[in-house]
């Protein structure tokens, strides 16, 4: 099956396929599956995918732009070399993934699960993570300026070199990864003294 521009498919299920079109624009999907499905160099804009399932699925290099992925799966996928620009991809897992070589520009992240991820050197300017997973994920020299990171989780990130510097971090708990090296404000020692129990009075 094939997908066309503006319309609607609704438990739809895509395998084993190849998208010939170069783009996908205003297309809706929801509870739809993508099994094996190729999306290779794909541009997809202002599309909508709503609890879809991406299984074995390849995505490499498709820029993805103003479209909206609310609790997708993205199961042993592939995005190598993916673009994803202002998107929203709020509850959407990506345990079974892995995001090598992607582009994250801006964009709301929040209740993602990105565990054990290598963002090692990214550029996370202005990405809402709100409540996101990154546990044990590779941030080392990752830069967060401007983003939200609201009660994220950072357990056992690698954090060597990662630059904190404008983010919000209210809810972080610090004691969860190692601070040495990591770049931050001067408002967020507040936060780091508290994460660890000090009073301030």
């Amino acid at each position: 099956m094939n997908i066309d521009n503006e319309c609607y498919y609704e438990e739809q299920s895509f395998f084993e396929g190849i998208h010939m079109n170069p783009e996908i624009v205003k297309a809706r999907f929801k509870n739809c599956t993508f099994k094996s499905f190729n999306f290779n160099e794909t541009t997809i804009e202002k599309c909508e995918f709503i609890n879809c399932t991406f299984k074995s699925s390849s995505l490499n290099c498709c820029e993805i732009k103003k479209s909206t992925f609310l609790n997708c799966t993205f199961d042993y996928s592939n995005l190598f070399g993916a673009k994803i620009k202002d998107c929203k991809m709020l509850g959407s897992d990506f345990g079974g993934t892995k995001l090598m070589g992607v582009s994250i520009i801006r964009g709301d992240w929040s209740y993602t699960n990105l565990k054990q991820q290598n963002f090692k050197g990214f550029d996370f300017t202005e990405v809402n993570f709100t409540r996101a997973d990154l546990s044990a994920c590779n941030l080392e020299e990752a830069k967060f300026y401007n983003a939200n990171l609201k009660e994220t989780t950072l357990r056992n990130a690698k954090t060597k070199g990662c630059d904190f510097r404008s983010a919000i971090l209210d809810g972080v708990d610090f004691r969860e990864f190692n601070l040495k090296e990591v770049k931050i404000d001067m408002s967020h020692s507040i936060l780091i003294a508290k994460s660890f129990g000090a009073i301030i009075d």
